[in-house]
Formats: structure tokens, C-alpha cells, sequence
């Protein structure tokens, strides 16, 4: 069998964690002699992982500023912390940044590395920033057998930043046996209540979006647009998203439901799922919602037209901001007849994101690697 190894920062609550847990998952357990290893600790996520995935977590302190404490080592002295003396035949970096530059350490040519990038805007974040020049960390890039984004859009923008040509698609894996059977189980009776039910599904934080989610939500809110919306989600602006809901005397229609190991009863039912991101690589969220047969408005982020649609044949894409996703929802609550379409058109869309069908895509991208 090829060993092969995913490595990634955690299995925490996030959806490149959870799109990592289904890949493997789903990968031919008679091909793939699979390990994932996460280098700050565990998460919600690792109890996810089937039997036969192996499972290493070095639970390495990840204090603030990490990425410029990464600069103090070479990628192999992180190598030989991280990996050991383990054998593998393929290296796989589930995250850009620091997997990047600890796999770029190993000491075998023989071996075949990979670097999944799950982010559209390659000038934010945390790509080059554990290298002292982006020049040294664009040669490091360029020395993976192959870079992989998780989205056409994804793909396109690193190219254009780094130069490094030949940068492929894989789609993200969604478990959707498993999406569709935990969907079935009963929400909280409080949202059960709810006629007209507007959901987000994602982590709060500025890139995310639901400080102008809450805004637009707001204004249809005073204009007599009648709905509950529900972000279901946790993070580091969580408290004061709160404070704001409350200081609005909004709570009794914008809910706060928190983090969920199970969210999909929530976007199942709901009349419409909204993704106010300002950045994305490809949303899972959206995603999971398409697979669940759900209306959708999505500002235009990476991957958002190729899950949606150029045309918005499939939901809708609005322009990246807070006037574009007013007009969006706006819209959608406005006309039934364009929910009932998107409905419809989310069923239709739904095969082309079925397991097997990204699982494929990825084994044949490694078999590809491997036989170079």
C-alpha cells in the first residue's frame, strides 16, 4: 500500500479540518495506508477520523506570533520535531504556512510532497509569513511536486501572486451520506418554531463576514421584512457580535446558537442559507447547503460562482459587500417565486459535489505525483 501523510495545524471546528476528515475517510483503504497528523493539538474533528486513519497529534505550543518563531528553524529541524524518522511515499500539507515549511524539510528526494491551499487571497494570511522573505517562501512552493487549490479562483490567484505555474483543482470532499442522514435529526424546539428561517453556518471573525450580516439583517429587519436569522457558529468575535444583537434589542429574532457538532438540521430547514464572507478558498458551508437542497446567497469569494454558478444558475452571487448582500437577501425574501426556483436548482447542482466524485479527484492527483 502508499503511505501517505496529511498534515495540518488541527482537527478543530473548521471546515478545511472537516473537509480533511471526509477526504480521508473516504479514500480506498485497500490503495492508501493513510496517517494525519496535526501539529498543535487535536480538535472536535479528530473523533471523526475511521479506524483504520492513523492519528498523530504533537500538541506543540501555538502561542502568538508562531509563525515568526517558525523563522528561528530550519524546515528540516522541523522535519526531524514534526515527522521523526517515520517513512512515507507522499507528503500532503493540508494548510498553507507552517505544513508547508516543515514538509519542505524532509530529507528524502524520493518522496513526493503536496501543498493544499485553502485560501483566495494568497496577499493575507498566513502563507509566506513563516519564511523571512517571500521570495524564499515562493522557492519553497515551487519545489512541491504539486500545489492544489481548493478552487478554480484559489488556483488562478496564487499563480498570479507567486508565478508558480501549473496549480491544480480539487474540490473539497463533503461527506454526503453522513450530511444528509444527521440533517434529519429534530433542531432546538426554538428554532423549530421559526416560520421564515434565514441561516449562516461558519466561524465568527472579521473575514467571515456577520458583523455586515447582522447589519443587512438589521435594515430588512426595520424595512418589515419578517424572518429569524441564526448564525451557527463560534470564534473570536463571537462576544461582541453578542453585545451588538443585544444592544439592538435583536434577540428575539437574530439567535446566536453557538458551535454545533451537528448543524445540519439547521441549514436543512432553513429557507435560506447565507454566506456573507470577505474571503473564503471554497466555502464548505455553501457547499453543505447546495447538498441539502437549500437557497443560497453568496457574496462573490472564492470558489462562490463555481459552486453557484457564473450565471447564478445555481444561487445567488452578490457583490462582495454590505450594499451587494442587502440587495441579495433583499431579493430573495422579496420574491417566493426565486426561493422555490433556487431550491430547485440547488437539488440540480448537488451531484456534481457527491463523495465520490472529489474523492476521485484527489486519489487520481496523488496517483498522478506518485507516478512522475
Amino acid at each position: 500500500m502508499i503511505k501517505i501523510l496529511f498534515l495540518i495545524n488541527t482537527l478543530g471546528g473548521g471546515g478545511a479540518e472537516r473537509v480533511l476528515v471526509n477526504l480521508v475517510n473516504n479514500m480506498d483503504p485497500q490503495q492508501w495506508d493513510i496517517t494525519v497528523e496535526t501539529m498543535f493539538g487535536g480538535g472536535v474533528n479528530a473523533a471523526l477520523l475511521h479506524e483504520n486513519i492513523h492519528y498523530i497529534h504533537k500538541d506543540a505550543p501555538c502561542p502568538r506570533g508562531i509563525a515568526y518563531l517558525f523563522r528561528l528553524f530550519s524546515a528540516k529541524q522541523l522535519y526531524r520535531f514534526f515527522i521523526g524518522d517515520a517513512k512515507y511515499d507522499l507528503l500532503v500539507a493540508y494548510m498553507h504556512g507552517a505544513p508547508v515549511k516543515v514538509l519542505a524539510g524532509c530529507p528524502d528526494p524520493r518522496v513526493k510532497k503536496i501543498a493544499w491551499l485553502h485560501n483566495g487571497n494568497p496577499e493575507t494570511g498566513t502563507f509566506f509569513k513563516f519564511w523571512w522573505s517571500k521570495k524564499t517562501a515562493f522557492s519553497v512552493y515551487a519545489s512541491f511536486d504539486r500545489i492544489v487549490g481548493v478552487s478554480g479562483t484559489v488556483a488562478d490567484a496564487f499563480s498570479a501572486y507567486t508565478g508558480i505555474p501549473g496549480i491544480a483543482t480539487v474540490y473539497n470532499t463533503n461527506d454526503t451520506v453522513r450530511i444528509r442522514a444527521l440533517s434529519s435529526e429534530e433542531p432546538p424546539e426554538w428554532f423549530a418554531k421559526q416560520t421564515c428561517r434565514i441561516v449562516s453556518l461558519g466561524r465568527i471573525s472579521a473575514e467571515k463576514g456577520y458583523d455586515r450580516f447582522f447589519s443587512v439583517c438589521e435594515r430588512l429587519h426595520a424595512e418589515g421584512y419578517r424572518f429569524e436569522a441564526t448564525v451557527v457558529g463560534d470564534g473570536e468575535d463571537a462576544e461582541t457580535l453578542r453585545k451588538r444583537v443585544e444592544k439592538a434589542n435583536a434577540n428575539e429574532w437574530f439567535h446566536l446558537a453557538g458551535f454545533r457538532n451537528n448543524p445540519y438540521p439547521f441549514i436543512a430547514r432553513a429557507d435560506l442559507f447565507v454566506c456573507p464572507s470577505r474571503q473564503e478558498g471554497l466555502s464548505t458551508a455553501v457547499l453543505e447547503a447546495v447538498i441539502l437542497g437549500v437557497p443560497v446567497v453568496s457574496t462573490d469569494v472564492s470558489g462562490a460562482k463555481e459552486i453557484l454558478g457564473e450565471k447564478n444558475e445555481f444561487g445567488l452571487v452578490t457583490e462582495n459587500s454590505e450594499a451587494g448582500l442587502y440587495e441579495g437577501m433583499r431579493r430573495m425574501l422579496s420574491e417566493p417565486a426565486l426561493l422555490a426556483h433556487y431550491r430547485a436548482q440547488a437539488a440540480k447542482r448537488a451531484p456534481f459535489f457527491e463523495t465520490k466524485e472529489t474523492v476521485r479527484q484527489a486519489e487520481t492527483l496523488f496517483q498522478s505525483v506518485l507516478q512522475r
